[in-house]
């Protein structure tokens, strides 16, 4: 005898899922999400630093946010501090905050109507987001940028701007450490850079068209320290062979001091210009430099006068 085995019928409920992120997304969402993985997945596989580390930085946004918050708060802030003038107390002699000449409101609501509890939470909040805001967005502008040009695949995935926005355009190296301290000849070097490549790039044909795996990238932050320190070791080796050979032919101290003088002077503008160290260490520099002098001073022969 044989039994029939009913199998029984799922329900759309029953259904096995398709994954959480094809949930409740029609099929163009679907696709568009497959798109994005497959750049995406590019860009964070990709053996340049480039492509990994380089995200956008959104500034005119998060400004736009900072003026938003700022607005909101100056609303509840005129309304508090106007409840407060209500309370005619003496200024003072210094009158800090300048009650004595404040602006005062026609038509003023009574205090237990102003300083409410709901008031008072929404400027806590309000405050709290503005003062996260400000420091959050100081360290984002404190990381290091490249151009969006700097990289040819990560600007030809940027189908709504021109070449000159790409130039324009800065993503943060959130890989390097932010530069609390702008080197002015790394900052110079830096742009120097950006802006020959750019140039050399827009002279010449699109690559990518002809070549569909083309991937050009233009470290310009790392080529500019190298600059930069090269130059900078250049420039402390002159000012220290500079003068030893000058003071080699020289026969009188007093030639001597002014050659020195001369030194300390050039290399104390110098440094105030091109460095960003700080008042102490700025001394400290120059001080070092004027006793290494003293010391070739000190090693050259002089004609004294006879008495």
């Amino acid at each position: 005898m044989n039994t029939k085995i009913s199998t029984p019928t799922l329900n759309e409920s029953d259904k096995p899922s398709t994954g959480l992120c094809y949930q409740g997304l029609p099929d163009d969402g679907i696709l568009n999400l497959g798109r994005e993985f497959r750049s995406h997945w590019r860009t964070a596989t990709d053996d340049s630093e480039l492509s990994l580390f380089c995200f956008r930085r959104f500034r005119t946004g998060h400004l736009l946010n900072l003026r938003f918050l700022e607005n909101e708060i100056t609303r509840v802030d005129h309304e508090i501090y106007q409840a407060g003038l209500q309370i005619e107390i003496d200024p003072g002699s210094k009158d800090k905050v300048g009650l004595r000449n404040a602006t005062r409101d026609a038509n003023v609501l009574p205090i237990e109507e102003i300083i409410t509890r709901t008031r008072l939470q929404e400027l806590r909040a309000l405050l709290k987001e503005y003062d996260d805001t400000i420091i959050s967005f100081n360290k984002i502008m404190n990381l290091q940028t490249i151009a969006l040009s700097d990289s040819n695949w990560l600007s030809s995935l940027r189908t709504d701007i021109n070449n000159q926005e790409t130039f324009k355009t800065r993503l943060l190296r959130v890989d390097l450490p932010p530069s609390t301290q702008r080197d002015p000849v790394r900052y110079f070097l830096h742009r120097w850079l950006r802006k020959l490549w750019f140039q050399s790039r827009v002279k010449t044909p699109n690559p990518e068209a002809t070549t569909p795996n083309f991937q050009g990238y233009r470290n310009s932050i790392r080529i500019a320290d190298i600059l930069a320190r090269f130059i900078f070791a250049l420039l402390a080796g002159a000012f220290l062979i500079v003068p030893l050979v000058v003071l080699s032919y020289q026969l009188s101290l007093q030639s001597h001091l002014v050659t020195v003088s001369i030194c300390i002077l050039a290399f104390s503008i110098l440094l105030s210009l091109v460095s960003q160290a700080s008042n102490q260490e700025t001394v400290m520099a120059v001080a070092a430099y004027a006793a290494v002098l003293v010391v070739f001073v000190a090693s050259t022969p002089t004609n004294t006068p006879s008495q």
